[in-house]
């Protein structure tokens, strides 16, 4: 028994939207030598943020950090000294990952931390995602210093947030964006490995 004209309808669209992932599969990050710094997630910095800012972020990177460890994707936890420690919530992730180092940093620079650098070099990476507060002041150090040294920056909205405010500047958007990625939406830089996955025969 053949399929009706709905079913073939169904079938050709489908067809359709796989040819098109093929032919354009939107594969902006390499997750070859692709890793993550998170940023200041600690207790005494996270009372300065909006309620919904701050749960939008703490979600956002719950979800970031399941997929490094899915795809066993290093990530820096950077904790500024004398502020205690990166949240409960997160540190039960990150204790899953297959790799991860938590250093704690006397500026607000991550790279305050001579060991960063070459920590990132001993796990071969170029490209550097960046999630955590305060967007206006340790993360775009942090951004600043990284596209000094050569790497390639990435982030998304949901991934960074401002002091007392939402959003991120456009200022910072740029930057990251001018030497790499930045995606309006945090699912769209997760779901890039899938689109990759897509695309192999």
């Amino acid at each position: 028994m053949g399929l009706s004209k709905k079913q073939n309808r169904k079938v050709g669209l489908k067809r359709s939207l796989d040819e098109k992932i093929r032919i354009k599969p939107l594969v902006e990050v390499p997750l070859t030598n692709y890793g993550v710094i998170l940023i200041d997630m600690q207790a005494s910095f996270l009372k300065r943020v909006n309620e919904r800012e701050k749960s939008i972020l703490i979600q956002t990177q719950i979800e970031m950090i399941r997929f490094c460890a899915k795809y066993d994707l290093p990530v820096v936890v950077l904790e500024y000294q004398t502020f205690g420690q990166t949240i409960p919530i997160l540190k039960q992730e990150i204790e899953k990952l297959p790799r991860t180092k938590t250093l704690l940093k006397p500026h607000a620079s991550g790279f305050s931390v001579p060991y960063l650098s070459e920590l990132l070099n001993g796990w071969n990476l170029q490209t550097i995602c960046l999630t955590g507060i305060f967007e206006g002041y340790c993360v775009l150090r942090t951004v600043e210093d990284a596209i000094e040294k050569g790497y390639r920056t990435i982030s998304a909205n949901g991934l960074i947030a401002r002091e007392n405010v939402g959003g991120i500047s456009n200022y910072t958007q740029n930057l990251i964006r001018e030497n790499g990625a930045f995606y309006k939406n945090y699912r769209d830089l997760l779901r890039t490995k899938k689109l990759e996955d897509k695309c192999v025969d």
